[in-house]
C-alpha cells in the first residue's frame, strides 16, 4: 500500500437531511486525507441537496452526482462507474465512520489483500452493540462462508474497503431494483478476491432507525427479493462439505428472518407470499440435507 493511494468513498443520499451533516463531517475529518468523496443524490425531495452544496464549498474532494430516484443500488453503481480511487468503500447517510476508518483500513491493503473488513457499532432503539472480528486473513471462499454463517457483518458493504481493479476486471456491480443488494455484492466480490483481511477494530457506526428500508416490513419485495438473491447465491456456491453445511445454516437463518418479516408485517397479501417463500426454503433445506447424506 502506498500512502498516496486514493480511496473513493461512495455516499448514496435519499432524503437524508436529518443525518447528512453528521455523516459528511465524519468523512471530511478523516485522518487519511487522500479521498474522493462521491455523493450521489438519489432524487431527494427534502433539503439534502442544500446541505450537500454547503459541503461542496468547504471541501474540494467532493464529487456530486444527481439522479432521479432509482434506489440505493443504482446510486452506488453510479458512484462506482466514476470513482478514480485505487480502493473504494461505502457509507450510508444515516451512519458515521470513526476518524481513523480510512487510515486503519488501508494499512492492511497489501498486494494479496482485496478487501478489508472492520468491526461495527450498531445503535438501535437506544441500545448499542458491537461486532468485532478476530484479526485474521482468509481466502475468498472462507469469507463467503462467513457471510453464510452471518459472522462479522460480512454481508454488508459499509464495513469494508474494496479494491477497484476487482470490480473493473469482473464487471461487478449491484443488482438494481432489489433489496439485499449488499448481500449478493459481497458474496460475488469475495468469489473473485484473493485474500480478505479482518481487523479487530470498530471503525463504523451503523444507525438502525425505525422507518428505514431495513425496518419496513410491509414491502412485499423483501421476501421475494430474498428468495431471488438466495437462488443466485446457491447457483454460485461450490458445494464442498464445509460450504454445504454453511449454506444449510444460512437457509435456516433466512427461514427465521422470513418468519420475522411475516409476523411484523400487516401487508394484506403477505400470507400468500410468505407461504410461497417459506416452502421454497424448506424444500431447499430438505434437498440439500439429502445431498449431504450421500
Amino acid at each position: 500500500m502506498d500512502k498516496k493511494d486514493k480511496i473513493s468513498v461512495i455516499l448514496p443520499v435519499f432524503n437524508g437531511e436529518k443525518h447528512i451533516e453528521n455523516c459528511l463531517e465524519s468523512l471530511i475529518c478523516q485522518s487519511y486525507d487522500n479521498l474522493e468523496i462521491i455523493i450521489v443524490n438519489d432524487g431527494s425531495t427534502d433539503n439534502s441537496e442544500k446541505c450537500i452544496k454547503k459541503y461542496i464549498d468547504k471541501d474540494k474532494r467532493i464529487v456530486y452526482l444527481k439522479q432521479q430516484n432509482l434506489g440505493t443500488s443504482c446510486a452506488r453503481n453510479a458512484g462506482l462507474k466514476i470513482c478514480t480511487g485505487k480502493f473504494f468503500c461505502f457509507v450510508d447517510v444515516d451512519d458515521t465512520i470513526y476518524v481513523d476508518y480510512c487510515r486503519d483500513m488501508i494499512l492492511y491493503m497489501n498486494n494479496d489483500v482485496d478487501a478489508v473488513v472492520c468491526g461495527v457499532q450498531v445503535s438501535y432503539n437506544g441500545e448499542i452493540t458491537r461486532e468485532i472480528p478476530i484479526l485474521n486473513k482468509v481466502t475468498g471462499e472462507e469469507a463467503r462462508r462467513n457471510i453464510l454463517e452471518q459472522k462479522y457483518a460480512s454481508g454488508f458493504v459499509w464495513n469494508k474497503l474494496f479494491r477497484t481493479s476487482v470490480i473493473r476486471s469482473e464487471k461487478l456491480y449491484f443488482p438494481e431494483g432489489m433489496i439485499y443488494e449488499d448481500l449478493l455484492f459481497c458474496y460475488q466480490y469475495f468469489n473473485y478476491a484473493n485474500r480478505i483481511q479482518y481487523i479487530d477494530k470498530v471503525l463504523y457506526h451503523y444507525m438502525r432507525r425505525q422507518g428505514s428500508l431495513c425496518t419496513n416490513y410491509n414491502n412485499p419485495h423483501r421476501m421475494l427479493d430474498l428468495i431471488e438473491i438466495m437462488k443466485i447465491m446457491e447457483k454460485e456456491t461450490n458445494m464442498t462439505d464445509l460450504n454445504l453445511k454453511a449454506y444449510i445454516f444460512f437457509l435456516h437463518n433466512q427461514l427465521i428472518r422470513l418468519n420475522n418479516y411475516y409476523i411484523r408485517s400487516d401487508y394484506i397479501d403477505n400470507d400468500v407470499i410468505f407461504k410461497q417463500c417459506a416452502m421454497y426454503i424448506i424444500d431447499r433445506i430438505q434437498t440439500l440435507l439429502l445431498y449431504e447424506e450421500k
